[in-house]
């Protein structure tokens, strides 16, 4: 980007020095011009952003490398020459760039999963005026890969897919993540409303919908969410690291793979550390997970996998600690 930046202030300096009428002048501002601005509409067909900058800024320098030129063919006066060169309106524009990079870096990203292109192509244009980012997958294949390869602030769900159910995939995620779901389908039934809002649904709404009514659900949907990813996105204790938001565990800062049980296990045990949890209590947590029934003989097996897995040594724990004819707890000293 500097040597863009620099290139274009060397035509400030050739332009000064040896354009001599107007007219030469404007051409080959005018010829300049185009050229920059197609060669990053070039580059910018194939990324969104380049160095941090977005193409509409980009729109914004050719166009300022224009006026300047412009400027010293017409020989105004020093004092905005003297300004140009200085870099003083380029700064300016830097600031406006980073300013712009910065929102578009903070715009949620919103995942629909619903089949109908009609209704997809309609959302995508409401919400991106909104100012949201939006992945739209047609089936639950598809879905779940945009759900493991991106992050999401939101996942809207329609109830009946081409491969599945819309219900399926919600309970897929929450075994591992709090993301909040919208449940959006013609699925009217009182049955499916209150199956969608029991597996982990936050919202349902109905087809056919007013956009407005849809719109300010959303944006409701997300404020609560951004509460509380500011008071409990991560647990960590005793080495061990969870990021509520992505499903991801560190020991130690290297990530670790478990299973949603083992997950929901952990969870429960980073959520209440130095607390002895009895089996019954932990079975309530883990059960139907994976729509298995969970008994107390899964229980002592869930927890020698999970030590497996995060004991520095297995054989004599020193995170989850056995207390006898009462349960297990979590030791929060290192």
């Amino acid at each position: 980007m500097k040597k863009y930046l620099a290139y274009i202030r060397c035509g400030f300096l050739e332009g000064c020095a040896y354009r001599s009428t107007f007219i030469t002048g404007m051409l080959a501002n005018f010829i300049q011009a185009v050229v920059l601005y197609y060669v990053w509409k070039s580059i910018f067909a194939y990324q969104e952003i380049v160095n941090g900058y977005t193409w509409e800024i980009m729109k914004q320098y050719v166009f300022v490398a224009f006026l300047c030129n412009s400027v010293f063919s017409m020989g105004f006066e020093m004092g905005i020459a003297e300004r140009i060169v200085k870099g003083d309106i380029i700064l300016d524009l830097l600031n406006v760039g980073r300013n712009q990079t910065e929102r578009l870096v903070c715009m949620k990203r919103i995942l629909l999963v619903e089949d109908d292109l009609s209704l997809v192509n309609g959302l995508t244009f409401a919400l991106q005026k909104q100012g949201y980012m939006l992945d739209a997958a047609r089936t639950c294949l598809e879905a779940e890969r945009m759900w493991a390869a991106g992050t999401y602030s939101l996942v809207i769900l329609d109830a009946a897919l081409p491969d599945g159910s819309g219900f399926d995939i919600c309970r897929k995620m929450r075994c591992t993540s709090k993301v909040p779901v919208m449940f959006l389908t013609a699925a009217d039934e009182e049955t499916d409303i209150i199956m969608g809002l029991d597996i982990g649904g936050d919202d349902y709404i109905t087809k056919p919908f007013k956009l407005a009514v849809l719109m300010s659900r959303i944006n409701a949907l997300l404020r609560r969410s951004d509460n509380f990813q500011q008071t409990a996105a991560v647990l960590s204790s005793n080495g061990i690291t969870v990021s509520l938001l992505k499903g991801e565990v560190y020991k130690n800062n290297i990530r670790i793979e478990l299973t949603a049980g083992e997950y929901k296990l952990l969870c429960m045990f980073l959520e209440n550390p130095d607390r002895v949890l009895s089996p019954e209590q932990i079975l309530d947590r883990l059960w139907d997970c994976d729509g298995n029934y969970i008994d107390n003989s899964s229980v002592t097996v869930y927890i020698r996998r999970l030590r497996m897995k995060i004991e520095d040594d297995p054989g004599s724990p020193a995170r989850i600690i056995t207390v006898r004819r009462m349960g297990y707890k979590w030791n929060s000293a290192s």
